[in-house]
């Protein structure tokens, strides 16, 4: 898709966080495979860095006919209004500390052959696929994915899931008649309880 411009890049800049710019300290290093931030002795992450670069803070309007006067009535919590941090863009996706220009630099190491050598496809087929589906990615046209257990019970089902959802949002395959990502479940009770929240030790969206 980036290669060969496949994206459906107004779709892009209007409806995700393409053009959003990242910390100019945030880093990856593809030979340990950390991200900046990484703490060695706890193992975790202080993801500081990971933040998108500010614009401006709005503050809730709570003044009298504003979108907000509501938290000030009778009978509301008294609660902290948040601030808004409204993030700093780039709509030509041409700062490379844009998120279009990190996802290009991060994924460039997935060339064809290293995908064929890990999941078996033979190269020619493997770029076949990507001909087809990336083909959705125009303005006429939409694209569906639906995914099994193959998929999520995986010891990388997360990244399989979020993979799938970033390839959606970037062909513009969300939000469009013809295109979604649809899960695909052995009973047909679960997705929709799941999505509903109906199951009790579940919130909607798997929150």
């Amino acid at each position: 898709m980036f290669e060969n411009d496949r994206m459906q890049r107004d779709y892009c800049v209007a409806y995700t966080n393409i053009s959003y710019l990242v910390d100019p300290d945030y880093q990856y290093d593809a030979d340990s495979g950390l991200f900046s931030g990484f703490n060695s002795d706890s193992c975790s992450y202080d993801k500081t860095t990971w933040a998108y670069q500010v614009e401006e803070e709005k503050q809730w309007d709570t003044s009298d006919g504003g979108a907000y006067a509501w938290t000030r009535e009778s009978g509301v919590p008294a609660f902290n209004t948040p601030t808004l941090k409204v993030p700093k863009k780039d709509e030509t996706l041409q700062d490379p500390n844009c998120v279009y220009q990190i996802m290009r630099e991060h994924y460039s190491r997935y060339t064809l052959d290293t995908v064929s050598s890990i999941c078996g496809m033979d190269k020619d087929v493997l770029e076949h696929v990507y001909d087809v589906y990336t083909a959705t990615g125009a303005s006429d046209k939409a694209g569906a994915i639906t995914y099994a257990l193959g998929q999520t019970q995986h010891s990388v089902g997360t990244g399989n899931t979020r993979i799938m959802s970033i390839v959606q949002l970037l062909l513009g395959n969300i939000g469009v008649p013809g295109g979604q990502l649809g899960a695909l479940r052995g009973e047909p009770n679960v997705q929709g309880c799941t999505d509903m929240c109906i199951a009790p030790g579940d919130l909607t969206g798997y929150l």
